[in-house]
């Protein structure tokens, strides 16, 4: 995602303390969710005190503070943080100081050591094990790599550790650092000119359905960082695609789709891995109901598939891109005359509809376009779970208008121009809901 121009700071509820909160919160709520998604499995009491021990002995140097690692909006301002917290980002100058002995290189902590009762010696290279000094060494290789066009180390020549630091010397010796020179003008009308190219930007289907239905929504997962919490269903609606996926490409080579390969199919790639055994039973019964149902009612149309799954990306220009996956394409004979039709499969409970008139089927039909060079006559949505379908024709307004639609809706994110959408459908069913509704909204639009 991308940078935001130094005008763009966001202020939730006229003062800055609270975004900076947002944040924070949204970066915990990563930390909970990267934790979550290793233990699962553990049993609540277990999980909550490893939990504690990770916030307390790893998480710190793993997890920045959220608006550090924030790569969205940044305020006008020279950021100071620890190199840890640098990790992953870049900046046009950086500045290195304090490269005094004792400092970087941090104090070695006092005690005996593993040389204390083997002789250094006897073992060849013994320098390789003295693993404080290279994990110094390699966090000062990540603090130098942050900087993109200017780097400057310096240390203070007084105080109580006045020793110059190893790392200081090593990259004295490099021929792309220079001294300071008094006779250097180092004001900045003499240095090059950073001119400010437009940011890149990229979406995908899912970031602009969830745009199009609430920019907040979007704006307080992809700005602040907040995670869906897991739910043990999770993975149906993927491994439902995959199963799909693997039986239209089967019917692409013209092999037959026999029982055999369909439990196969299962076996291998309907993976749900939170669910309980329970729930992951009922659920693959279910997924196989669908899985049955979509052979017997189009097994005489399998024939006339196209593409299963096919990766599009759209070049919108001005640096915008939206990539993603149309489900399937195929064609179908209409009043005699042969139609293509791109098929979007769904396994959430909505109604037809109301989904086949979404922004993200006409971004499918966008994409095919672009993909092909062609349009497509239709677009239908195809429910796994109920085999309802519905159908819509696809017309060059249609795509002129979306196009037009997607380029709004990235000026928008650089603008940062994300304002609610509320209403009872939507809030009562998202999950970031208690975090922008005030209690008269929560009972207004969730019933809480």
């Amino acid at each position: 995602m991308p940078q935001f121009s130094k005008k763009i700071f966001l202020v939730e509820d006229g003062k800055k303390e609270a975004e900076v909160v947002l944040y924070n919160l949204g970066k915990f709520s990563q930390v909970i969710n990267d934790y979550e998604t290793i233990n699962y499995t553990l049993k609540p009491k277990s999980k909550l005190s490893g939990f504690c021990s990770f916030l307390k002995y790893k998480a710190a140097d793993y997890y920045p503070e959220g608006t550090l690692d924030n790569a969205l909006s940044k305020p006008d301002a020279v950021p100071i943080m620890t190199v840890h917290q640098s990790k992953r980002l870049e900046f046009a100058a950086v500045f290195i100081p304090c490269l005094n002995k004792n400092f970087f290189p941090a104090q070695k902590i006092g005690g005996k050591s593993v040389w204390h009762v083997i002789d250094r010696s006897r073992i060849n290279g013994s320098g390789r094990f003295d693993g404080d000094l290279e994990d110094e060494r390699k966090l000062f290789y990540v603090a130098v790599t942050r900087a993109k066009k200017y780097l400057f180390i310096s240390r203070a020549k007084n105080g109580r550790d006045k020793t110059i630091s190893t790392f200081f010397e090593e990259a004295k010796s490099s021929p792309c650092m220079l001294p300071y020179r008094e006779s250097i003008s180092y004001d900045v009308t003499h240095l090059p000119d950073l001119r400010k190219a437009t940011v890149p930007i990229t979406l995908n289907f899912s970031l602009l359905e969830d745009y199009f239905e609430c920019p907040y929504r979007f704006k307080l997962s992809m700005f602040y960082g907040f995670v869906q919490p897991i739910p043990e269903q999770m993975g149906y609606g993927s491994a439902l695609h995959e199963v799909i996926r693997n039986i239209n490409l089967r019917a692409i080579e013209g092999k037959p789709i026999t029982d055999k390969f369909v439990q196969k199919l299962f076996d291998e790639v309907f993976y749900l891995p939170y669910a309980s055994q329970k729930q992951k039973d009922r659920m693959t019964e279910s997924a196989k109901r669908a899985i049955q149902k979509y052979i017997d009612r189009n097994q005489p149309m399998l024939a006339d598939i196209r593409s299963a799954e096919s990766n599009i990306e759209i070049d919108m220009g001005d640096g915008i891109t939206v990539n993603g996956r149309i489900d399937m394409v195929k064609d179908v004979v209409i009043d005699g005359e042969k139609k293509t039709v791109i098929v979007d499969f769904k396994t959430a409970n909505k109604r037809v509809l109301e989904t086949i008139n979404t922004e993200q089927l006409k971004i499918y039909s966008l994409g095919y376009q672009k993909l092909t060079g062609q349009t497509a006559d239709y677009m239908e949505i195809y429910h796994l779970d109920s085999e309802n379908t519905a159908r819509e024709p696809v017309t060059t307004d249609l795509t002129t208008a979306v196009e037009t639609e997607i380029r709004q809706t990235a000026d928008n994110i650089r603008k940062n121009n994300l304002p609610r959408h509320c209403s009872a459908e939507s809030c009562s069913k998202c999950h970031l809901s208690h975090l922008c509704l005030s209690k008269m909204e929560q009972k207004k639009y969730t019933g809480g």
